[in-house]
């Protein structure tokens, strides 16, 4: 008695069919997905760099004002909403401002994407003043935004060398 085994050597052009169809299916579901992987990673990557850049900048100033020689108008020589000017303990004139959206340290750029940055002079009791011997502390406001996204810091700032 003879024995037929029947070989499969390949596809059958139906099961080629089917394989490519589903495969379609798959990609067509998962193509968008992966798209929208991939965006919410770059926004991520640029929300914690804005965060970054503030938390820095914030972070840097408030040290270098707190340092401040002494509350004389030598010491303290720019006091305006935008902008501060003054010697640190070391004797160094430290600025500052705002140049566009670009937040500079003496002419070196400190950070980008600066949307605004403001200070505010205030008294012992906590009154704002323009008189600089009366200043006892500077409140710092940045504001720095990218690709829609706003970031705020602000803090209060105590003039150790105050008299």
């Amino acid at each position: 008695m003879k024995c037929f085994i029947k070989q499969n050597n390949g596809f059958l052009l139906i099961e080629l069919i089917i394989v490519i169809t589903v495969l379609s299916i798959v990609a067509t579901v998962m193509g968008p997905l992966l798209t929208y992987t991939i965006r919410a990673s770059f926004a991520q990557r640029q929300s914690a760099n804005i965060d970054s850049q503030a938390r820095i900048a914030i972070t840097r100033m408030t040290r270098e004002i707190s340092e401040i020689r002494s509350n004389t108008a030598t010491d303290l020589s720019t006091m305006s909403s935008s902008q501060i000017t003054f010697n640190d303990t070391a004797g160094n004139s430290i600025t500052y401002s705002l140049s566009g959206t670009t937040l500079l340290r003496s002419s070196q750029t400190m950070a980008t994407h600066v949307s605004s940055l403001a200070f505010a002079y205030l008294d012992a009791n906590g009154n704002t003043t323009a008189t600089v011997t009366s200043v006892r502390y500077v409140m710092i406001s940045l504001t720095m935004t990218q690709d829609n996204q706003t970031f705020s810091l602000s803090t209060t700032v105590y003039l150790r060398n105050s008299s």
